[in-house]
């Protein structure tokens, strides 16, 4: 697949380039995990495969991405434009990617999400009209684990001190003042242009901000750019480079109950 050593995830995907062969690569599993599944004792009742796991291909058709459209079936009127509307892997170059996806997803006898009804039954109910199966809404997952630590730490490591001063520094804002922007590992990269965007719209909003970026999508460009940025808006905004404890932050009560994130 091309693929530099060491990519065993997707956090660890050196840049965009490399995202359609990375999950080309998930996808020659397939057969090895089934063959694993068949020998197990018990069977396994139910396989839960993710969207990017997918196992057939189909063709897609090329649409007007300046044609805005009403959504179908949804709780009230909503007019969005395709090329605001994609759906994941939704972009050129992806193509045979989101193809099986929609394969998969057809085949499937229903979908999992990580939401829970007491926050959107009427689009739960929607989506599950719409896709004519069934919806089992099991989030949110993040309250399975009981152990803070644990929550705190999952993922990439931290230092003790990077963690004390972004929970020092969240402490020290107005209870629900602050808009946390993540788009976390599956987003794959984003382009200098749609980072510089993001920060213009965060200092435009004049309002307290955490903002993490990865470090691949620091170039010296972006780090020039980010020297500046945070020069301007230094009272008021932090910008995590890498990983940040997500858990720890979204338990904030500084933090909105809203934030910017990968949809």
């Amino acid at each position: 697949m091309g693929l530099p050593e060491g990519c065993e995830n997707v956090n660890l995907i050196p840049s965009r380039e490399y995202g359609a062969g990375f999950f080309e690569a998930v996808s020659l599993l397939c057969e090895s995990l089934v063959r694993h599944l068949r020998e197990q004792w018990p069977a396994p009742s139910c396989l839960v495969a993710d969207l990017c796991s997918p196992r057939n291909t189909s063709n897609v058709k090329p649409a007007d991405p300046f044609e805005p459209f009403l959504v179908p079936n949804f709780p009230h009127e909503l007019q969005v434009v395709k090329g605001q509307a994609l759906q994941f892997f939704d972009y050129p170059g992806w193509e045979k990617m989101f193809s099986e996806i929609n394969a998969a997803e057809a085949s499937a006898d229903g979908l999992v999400i990580n939401t829970f009804r007491e926050l959107e039954a009427a689009y739960l109910d929607s989506y599950s009209k719409a896709l004519g199966k069934k919806i089992w809404a099991v989030g949110p997952v993040c309250l399975v684990n009981k152990n803070l630590d644990d929550k705190f730490s999952r993922g990439d490591k931290i230092t003790s001190a990077d963690k004390k001063f972004i929970s020092s520094w969240l402490d020290e804002r107005d209870p629900k003042s602050v808009i946390y922007v993540s788009f976390g590992a599956i987003a794959i990269n984003s382009s200098s242009h749609q980072l510089v965007e993001v920060g213009l719209g965060l200092e435009a909003s004049s309002q307290a901000f955490l903002w993490v970026i990865k470090q691949v999508e620091i170039t010296p460009a972006v780090e020039a750019w980010l020297e500046e940025f945070e020069g301007r808006t230094r009272s008021r905004g932090l910008i995590v480079r890498g990983w940040a404890p997500q858990m720890l932050i979204l338990l904030t009560v500084s933090v909105m109950k809203t934030y910017l994130s990968f949809v």
